[in-house]
């Protein structure tokens, strides 16, 4: 219960999401594959939850899709 821990991506820190339900912004990296196959990557926040979301799509399409994420409390 009180334990913490942080993550930290291996890549390029390239822009910043303003989320529409959370009010927070959230860090886009920019990372790489062995075989030079770049990908997106950020981390959502939801309680005592981590999320970890990553794509190979353009930024643009990316930046909606997590604009979109919405958590239900249950």
């Amino acid at each position: 219960r009180n334990a913490t821990f942080e993550t930290q991506f291996d890549g390029e820190l390239i822009d910043s999401i303003d989320t529409y339900f959370y009010g927070e912004k959230l860090n886009v990296f920019e990372m790489d594959e062995e075989n030079k196959k770049f990908f997106l990557a950020t981390e959502l926040k939801q309680g005592n939850a981590y999320y970890y979301v990553t794509t190979d799509c353009n930024l643009d399409k990316f930046k909606e899709i997590v604009q979109a994420i919405f958590f239900e409390n249950v």
